[in-house]
């Protein structure tokens, strides 16, 4: 009834001359487009006479024009065998595969439409059976196989056994060998503990791009805790809103950044850890691959930080893509 309503409503001013639109509203004109609209879709049902001439018959040919006056325009024509008609188009805006593929979608939801008059608009099939398929499978086989049931200091621990004296990480003039840091991140692992971290917390690491951030996260992931990066010159709003949120009770930064830190409910702690730690024991449960591996705030569309939980198989998922994408060990 609304549709129907509206339509009757247009009909009144149907007389009114196109010039006399453009000349009352005044819209901006742009000599690559009509001025008012640029989609339209004409519909003659109106019956054609039949040109009768004795001892002759009469049929329409239809004239393929060279010229479209919109971007689209639809005209359909009733028959008795139901509709039929022609679509113009623009050749500076669409090629002749994107305007069949219109066509197809709008031949699918005439006949949705057919079959379910009652429906949601929202409800009714646009896409063909085979662009469907293209969609959900063809495209979307995103399956692949990766290591699903461990977690990524685990492998990095095993790598560290097998490669000891290799370099980890390097920074300038700095380096360090996967036996070394894999024993730095145990030794910090361990003041984590003997500060009450276990598996299920929240630690916050606050450092500049350097071995220590590696080391911070690194030790983080082996006491079973999930790391919370925060990056060093965060306003003290920010940083502090951060802390609260996540639960963090404990932040990791460097030495030379910890004192222009603000005053914080957090327990603060130095990367730089006491070699001495390096070999005590670390009488934690390890985290598995549903536990949390780390929580990264984005700026937030509201200007609050937004706290993103990250799982430990979706940290080694990425992980995995990494090493197929840019064929790394």
């Amino acid at each position: 009834a609304q549709v129907k309503a509206t339509t009757l409503a247009a009909y009144e001013h149907q007389h009114v001359p196109f010039e006399k639109l453009v000349e009352v509203l005044q819209p901006s004109r742009d000599l690559s487009r009509s001025p008012l609209f640029q989609v339209m879709l004409v519909l003659q049902n109106a019956p054609a006479e039949a040109l009768r001439v004795p001892g002759m018959a009469f049929q329409p040919i239809p004239l393929e024009g060279n010229s479209s006056r919109f971007d689209l325009a639809l005209t359909l024509f009733e028959v008795p065998q139901g509709l039929t008609g022609f679509l113009e188009y623009s050749s500076d805006l669409f090629d002749a595969a994107t305007v069949q593929r219109l066509m197809g979608h709008f031949g699918v939801l005439l006949s949705s439409l057919a079959s379910q008059p009652d429906a949601r608009v929202s409800t009714l099939e646009v896409m063909t059976a085979e662009e469907r398929k293209q969609l959900l499978v063809e495209w979307n086989e995103t399956d692949v196989s990766f290591p699903r049931d461990t977690c990524i200091h685990h492998v990095f621990a095993e790598h560290a056994r097998h490669t000891p004296d290799a370099v980890a990480v390097r920074m300038g003039e700095r380096s360090v060998t996967y036996s070394a840091l894999n024993a730095w991140a145990h030794g910090l692992a361990v003041q984590l503990h003997a500060a009450g971290v276990t598996r299920g917390s929240r630690v916050a690491v606050l450092a500049e791009r350097s071995p220590e951030l590696v080391v911070g996260l690194l030790a983080t992931l082996k006491v079973g805790a999930a790391y919370v990066p925060i990056s060093p010159g965060v306003p003290p709003e920010r940083l502090a809103f951060m802390l609260e949120d996540c639960g963090a009770s404990v932040l990791l930064t460097q030495q030379h950044l910890r004192d222009s830190l603000p005053s914080l409910s957090s327990r603060v702690l130095s990367l730089e850890t006491d070699s001495t730690m390096e070999s005590a024991p670390l009488p934690v449960t390890p985290a598995g691959p549903e536990d949390l591996a780390y929580v990264i705030y984005t700026s937030g569309s509201t200007g609050r930080p937004k706290g993103v939980a990250v799982h430990h198989r979706a940290l080694m998922n990425l992980v995995s893509w990494h090493q197929r994408t840019y064929s790394l060990s």
